[in-house]
């Protein structure tokens, strides 16, 4: 309904910049038709996706489900014990030292094109040289 509501709004936004010299654009509307299919559409698949799992969760055998429960868990109890592990390694994995110093740290990519810096010998005359003047300091950067 939102995303209709906006539509609409949009199209009248659209149709009040008419400056814009589109050809037929005051002829430009959402079709209702359309709309009202879309909807029930997706009213349709809602309730079919939505209220299959109910349907299949209530017809769990409830003291089976707890006797699986209090032995060794479920499907359910072992994919969250798994997903808390995975968070639990992430959350260590961000304290763990990286073996150097990332402050003042510059990465790049450059492309050379390939009919002026052929394989071999120029190739390395462009970096050895572009390292010369990063070093010496006479690259100024775009600010």
């Amino acid at each position: 309904m939102a995303g209709s509501s906006l539509a609409f709004w949009c199209t009248g936004l659209i149709k009040a910049g008419a400056a814009l010299n589109i050809p037929r654009l005051n002829e430009t509307r959402l079709d209702v038709k359309a709309l009202g299919f879309t909807f029930l559409i997706a009213l349709g698949a809602g309730l079919i996706f939505g209220l299959a799992p109910a349907w299949q969760a209530s017809r769990l055998a409830l003291n089976e489900t707890l006797k699986e429960g209090g032995r060794s868990g479920g499907k359910r109890q072992r994919l969250l014990g798994a997903a808390g592990l995975m968070i639990r390694s992430f959350m260590r994995l961000q304290n763990v030292p990286l073996g150097f110093a990332p402050n003042h740290v510059l990465t790049m990519r450059l492309a050379l094109p390939t009919a002026k810096y052929s394989q071999g010998s120029p190739r390395v005359d462009f970096f050895d040289q572009l390292l010369q003047r990063l070093r010496a300091g006479t690259i100024s950067w775009p600010a």
